[in-house]
């Protein structure tokens, strides 16, 4: 049994493949870069980093320092984030936000004060140490690993297929 074929049908389709393999590559790289930028993204994480000893602070004790607005919100100081925490999990792209103090009620030697929190009457002594109000996001790749190992897979099956590569044992 013979088959008629139309040839305007197969190059149409000729010229649909030739357009779809020219337009591929922008389909598997937009994803990536999409996934790369975090343009609406909302921190994480909000804290004041110490000028001494790096750590995050993340309990805002809802006052500013009484010494005056340059100096930024006051911190607690617990709960901490140590330093070797800091660029893993949620503690990823730190942004500069301004100043911040960390206070305490017991002296150490980093800090400076007392200062009086207290407003209109009485007292309430804090000593003071300097840092760094930061916010940090989550960190993107953990979240997209999986989609990116199937992008690659992809891509190497797609490479591996085309210029007809084949694995041998010896």
């Amino acid at each position: 049994m013979v088959q008629n074929i139309n040839m305007n049908t197969l190059d149409t389709s000729h010229h649909f493949f030739r357009y779809a393999k020219a337009k591929l590559r922008y389909l598997l790289i937009t994803p990536l870069l999409l996934l790369s930028f975090n343009v609406y993204s909302t921190y994480t994480v909000i804290g004041c980093v110490s000028d001494d000893t790096g750590y995050l602070y993340t309990g805002p004790s809802g006052v500013n320092s009484p010494r005056g607005s340059w100096y930024g919100p006051a911190y607690e100081t617990s709960p901490v984030v140590t330093s070797g925490q800091i660029g893993s999990t949620i503690y990823c792209s730190p942004a500069a936000l301004g100043n911040c103090v960390i206070r305490t009620r017991s002296r150490c030697t980093e800090c400076t004060g007392p200062y009086d929190y207290k407003i209109g009457g009485g007292t309430d002594y804090y000593y003071e140490q300097s840092g760094q109000l930061t916010g940090y996001m989550t960190c993107p790749l953990d979240d997209y690993i999986g989609f990116l190992m199937l992008i690659v897979g992809g891509i190497s099956f797609y490479y591996l297929r085309r210029n007809k590569v084949v694995l041998t044992t010896n």
